[in-house]
């Protein structure tokens, strides 16, 4: 949700002040359109803004907002010492997101996620992420039906990410029943 604190979210009160003002006028106006091609507009918009506000000091000052639960951390060391790949696709920071699995000592395959730098065309938000996870799966050569997927996230759109049969998808603080399993934590 744009008000979450997600790996963009977390600057809205850190920064605060015009980038909370601008970033607020963004976030409303994502919540009022049922556009996919104008939420990718503003999610775009939300990027840029934030290339031109961030630096190492809220980078380094926004860790303490991502708490990593011992879940988190046993399914990424079952998936390593499992040979189980694992691949974040996130519509937010990649930067942040590769800082917080580095400061807690996780690893994974990839991050798919936004850079500062990202053209329009390369932005993934909340309603595309399918189409990078493919893409990126292809390239790889891990993606079809031979291949078994989970899907994790806490919003209905990401169970799209895959857009096979051959997956399980978990819910996180989401009750829907879209989701094969879901998770409160």
């Amino acid at each position: 949700t744009p008000d979450s604190s997600t790996s963009i979210g977390v600057y809205t009160d850190l920064i605060g002040g015009n980038y909370k003002r601008i970033k607020t006028s963004i976030d409303k106006s994502i919540s009022s359109s049922s556009s996919k091609l104008i939420i990718k507009y503003y999610w775009y918009k939300k990027i840029k803004l934030l290339k031109s506000y961030i630096n190492d000091f809220y980078i380094n000052r926004s860790i303490k907002y991502f708490k990593v639960s011992k879940y988190m951390r046993d399914v990424f060391t079952y998936c390593k010492k499992n040979s189980i790949k694992v691949f974040i696709c996130s519509s937010g920071y990649r930067e942040l997101i590769e800082y917080i699995l580095d400061f807690n000592n996780i690893e994974c395959d990839a991050v798919i996620a936004n850079d500062l730098n990202s053209n329009f065309h390369g932005i993934i938000s909340p309603y595309n992420k399918s189409k990078f996870v493919s893409k990126y799966l292809k390239k790889y050569g891990l993606y079809g039906s031979s291949f078994n997927y989970i899907v994790v996230g806490d919003l209905e759109s990401d169970i799209n990410m895959v857009s096979l049969n051959n997956k399980i998808s978990i819910g996180i603080n989401n009750n829907s029943n879209l989701f094969d399993i879901n998770i409160d934590i």
